[in-house]
């Protein structure tokens, strides 16, 4: 009962550590507008020379926040999807923020998360110019799958060219082994490992940890942005509602 009673809270409160741990299950969390997951960031941001040049340490305020918005949008298949922001907003020593975002356009069914286009920018002005969707030519067409469920021990998703790009940028995820506990301000979660590269947006997440029915725990970042900023570091999950 008290496991459940976990679960429930889970639903509706940002988690702070529900008991012994969350991730009981393979099953993928259900996103609805407004579900918003905070990590703390740690690491360094590498700046290209037109702006200096230079690797500085993050202040300890950095996050990387992932949210549903409220808004849709229609993909090349005129279908209505859904808009995942993904955010850094990163302070550096010097006083400088680096802002970006990688957005994603997905829907959700019971086989899982579907990405259907992307857009990344740098700073806070939205650019739909960028916006890149996966065309009618693509294997398999309009949408691929970005994240199964259920997300158990094994299961690995690959592409080699979901937008049809040039030269070719792929997809890969990777989940694998036993749970294991893990811990992070959020609260104390049985999590697997985890790795994601988005060659398409020049983003890896690695030795990354994932308890399917939370989303994300934690991981190594890897990201390069469109002006040649360097982003690595590590992401703790700080806060989560679902």
């Amino acid at each position: 009962m008290f496991k459940r009673a976990c679960a429930l809270l889970l639903l509706t409160v940002a988690l702070y550590g529900c008991g012994g741990g969350k991730g009981t299950t393979d099953k993928l969390f259900t996103y609805r507008a407004g579900s918003r997951w905070v990590y703390q960031f740690s690491g360094t941001v590498t700046l290209p020379a037109a702006q200096g040049g230079g690797t500085q340490n993050v202040q300890a305020n950095s996050t990387y926040t992932l949210q549903v918005s409220s808004s849709t949008f229609k993909d090349l298949n005129n279908q209505d999807v859904n808009i995942l922001e993904r955010t850094f907003d990163l302070k550096l020593l010097d006083g400088r923020t680096v802002q970006a975002n990688l957005r994603l356009y997905v829907t959700q069914s019971s086989l899982g998360l579907f990405v259907h286009g992307t857009n990344n920018w740098i700073g806070q002005t939205f650019d739909q110019n960028r916006d890149r969707f996966v065309p009618a030519g693509a294997n398999p067409p309009f949408k691929f799958l970005y994240l199964p469920s259920p997300v158990a021990d094994g299961t690995t998703v690959a592409y080699a060219n979901p937008f049809v790009a040039t030269p070719a940028a792929g997809f890969e995820l990777q989940a694998a082994g036993a749970r294991q506990q893990t811990q992070v301000p959020a609260g104390d979660f049985l999590a697997r490992s985890f790795a994601v590269n988005e060659e398409f947006n020049q983003f890896k997440l690695l030795n990354g940890r994932i308890a399917p029915d939370v989303g994300i725990i934690s991981g190594t970042v890897d990201l390069t942005l469109s002006d040649g900023t360097k982003i690595n570091g590590t992401i703790r999950l700080q806060s989560v509602s679902l």
